[in-house]
């Protein structure tokens, strides 16, 4: 008998039927059989969430009597699930357990039947018993770390009533054995080692996360209930953003390597179990549709949908098809599509639900653009480049406020057709010199745009906005809109003229009365601004004298050092730019001298474009310090801009 055997009768779509495993022998070589039922809410069994892993990594396990090639790691979860089930349901009869595995359930050599239970499976996921999410065997021991270290966390929380107010002054970490070198510090790595398992990567598992109603994460020597694991990852991410809003000090007690953890800049805090929390988060969206408005319903269908973009799939179909049961976009799995009009109809859908909501968000244009990813899947320039978004190539988000509609009124909503994007929009200014990525290393004495920036220094050292232009370098760096005259914002700047060291040609503007000013203190830090109208001003550190002297000081300038180079480091992929208005920008690594920066209906950040025939390729998302809405309607009310109507292909 061949594999092919297993599939002899066809699924009736009619009733509809589904396939179900009885795992009958664990020990050993795996031994199952392949039963055909109908699908009803009635049917009890599990289902099976996991990582196929490598097609170069397989074994066999007996099907039916034949031996069925699949995936070790699949092999080895079908060792375990009986066990789990057992656990969870003690008093039913054993023999009747069964369980929902994809790759055997379904015959993925008939396409046909692959979209027909595609379309079942938010109901599979939805009604199953149980769900039980494979770990992984590989990682065994650091998985057991985890969620040991997981279990701890979560008594110290409850004794903190899960208040994240009484956990801030941090001293639970202390009393959990969590500050001691360099014994905690597998502890800690553990969390990232769980958060960077293959499966929170991959975009099928999602939505069986979310569709679950009992899910247990599971490995040879231990599981974790789906809420128990969620709830200790939520209370870090909240204490993150607490501690971070709160510009609280670091306890002395505190290892800075760990605080950083907890404090690093812009709310990044334990990022890498934000791969764990976005199923939460995705769980909660899908589960508020039910009281949601029909406007906020089309709203959320979308967000969902775009998640998408940060989750793995074998093929690139599935980035759309895979979160089709949570969003239910006016769309239906069609495998005998090609790859390219599967993301057109996604983003003709996209625009469909949004126009529906009486929104007109381009949602899509995120993921998207020529000079943010390669193309290999030869997509339309505007069309989302979820695969290459999935395996770490960044999307470029400048956290841009722009809204066409409130600048130019009555204007066409966009659309699709013909594989082309029609957009309205407003050229504002053009790319004339383009310099590298602005990371710390490459802005400062000796880097790859030291003498980049002292040329723009010289000639221009006063900005448009009549700003030092150092400062208005450190905003498009810093990714600001604008400059925060407060302590941390301030102590930055600070930090960044201190490293870059540039000679700033003396000032030909008159000067006038030199006025002192001096930010509120936070922490016993506070910075000293000297102004006299010049392009260069004058600033200084200071510290309460209740905390130290220079010392002091030094030792705080320190971690406001280390903050820098972090949050600079975001910007590998991307290039700085001169416009030809002397404006100072950031846009995508693959962005060209010529590029035209827009601002477009339905996307918050501008954008550049470039010329291609009677059409426009999406480059992708940019930031220009000081182009502004009062800056545009300005420019539209003088006409010297006029909008129009881009195709963009």
């Amino acid at each position: 008998m061949s594999i092919q055997d297993l599939y002899q009768t066809p699924l009736d779509t009619s009733k509809p039927e589904i396939r179900l495993l009885e795992v009958v022998e664990d020990n050993g070589v795996v031994s199952c059989k392949l039963h055909t039922v109908t699908f009803s809410k009635q049917l009890r069994f599990a289902a099976l969430s996991y990582v196929w892993g490598s097609a170069a990594d397989r074994v066999n396990i007996n099907i039916n009597g034949v031996e069925v090639p699949v995936s070790k790691s699949l092999a080895r979860a079908l060792k375990e699930v009986r066990g789990y089930w057992k656990y969870e349901f003690p008093n039913r009869d054993q023999s009747k357990f069964r369980i929902w595995v994809d790759a055997v359930c379904i015959n993925q050599a008939d396409a046909a039947e692959r979209t027909e239970q595609v379309k079942l499976m938010r109901d599979i996921y939805s009604s199953a018993d149980l769900v039980l999410g494979w770990l992984g065997s590989e990682e065994d021991d650091k998985i057991l770390t985890a969620i040991t270290t997981i279990m701890v966390l979560s008594k110290a929380f409850r004794a903190a009533k899960w208040e994240v107010d009484n956990l801030m002054n941090l001293e639970w970490l202390r009393t959990c054995g969590l500050t001691k070198e360099p014994e905690c510090d597998k502890f800690w790595a553990s969390l990232d080692d769980l958060a960077l398992l293959p499966y929170w990567r991959r975009v099928w598992i999602l939505q069986e996360n979310v569709l679950a109603s009992t899910l247990f994460y599971i490995a040879p020597r231990v599981c974790i209930e789906y809420r128990s694991l969620m709830n200790v990852c939520r209370m870090f991410d909240i204490l993150s953003l607490k501690l971070t809003e709160k510009q609280v000090t670091k306890p002395n007690f505190v290892p800075s390597h760990i605080w950083m953890k907890f404090c690093p800049p812009r709310g990044t805090g334990f990022i890498q179990l934000r791969n764990i929390i976005r199923f939460d988060v995705a769980k909660n969206m899908y589960k508020d549709k039910v009281t949601e408005s029909r406007e906020e319903r089309q709203r959320t269908a979308v967000q969902l949908s775009a998640f998408g973009g940060t989750l793995e799939a074998t093929d690139p179909r599935d980035h759309i098809y895979g979160l089709l049961g949570l969003s239910s976009l006016p769309l239906s799995p069609d495998y005998t599509k090609s790859v390219r009009d599967v993301y057109v109809d996604y983003c003709k859908a996209v625009l469909e639900t949004i126009g529906n909501s009486g929104r007109r968000e381009v949602q899509f244009l995120r993921d998207a653009g020529s000079g943010v990813f390669e193309d290999p899947l030869k997509l339309p320039s505007w069309a989302p480049q979820f695969p290459s978004r999935a395996t770490d190539n960044p999307t470029l988000m400048f956290d841009g406020e722009f809204e066409l509609t409130r600048i130019v009124p009555n204007i066409p909503r966009p659309n699709i057709a013909d594989a082309k994007l029609h957009l309205f929009g407003v050229k504002l200014q053009t790319l004339k010199k383009v310099g590298g990525n602005p990371e710390i290393q490459n802005l400062q004495k000796g880097g790859d745009l030291a003498d980049w920036i002292q040329n723009y220094i010289d000639r221009i050292p006063f900005y448009p906005t009549k700003i030092p232009s150092i400062w208005a370098l450190f905003l498009v760096v810093a990714r600001m809109q604008k400059l925060a005259l407060d302590t941390p914002s301030m102590l930055l700047l600070l930090n960044f003229t201190k490293r870059l060291d540039l000679q700033i040609p003396e000032s030909d503007r008159s000067r006038g009365v030199t006025t002192y000013f001096q930010t509120r203190e936070a922490d016993g830090l506070s910075v000293m601004i000297v102004q006299d109208g010049g392009n260069n001003p004058e600033m200084m550190g200071c510290i309460s004298p209740l905390i130290g002297g220079p010392d002091a000081l030094k030792a705080r300038m320190f971690d406001v050092d280390a903050q820098q180079v972090f949050m600079t480091k975001r910007n590998y992929h991307t290039r700085l730019y001169e416009t030809d208005a002397g404006y100072l920008g950031m846009g995508p690594q693959n962005c060209k001298v010529g590029d035209v920066i827009c601002i477009v209906d339905g996307y918050e950040d501008l954008v550049l474009l470039r010329k291609r025939g009677d059409d426009y390729e999406y480059v992708g998302p940019c930031l220009a310090y000081g182009i502004t809405d009062m800056y545009i309607k300005r420019k539209l009310q003088d006409r010297e801009v006029a909008g129009e109507t881009f195709h963009l292909v």
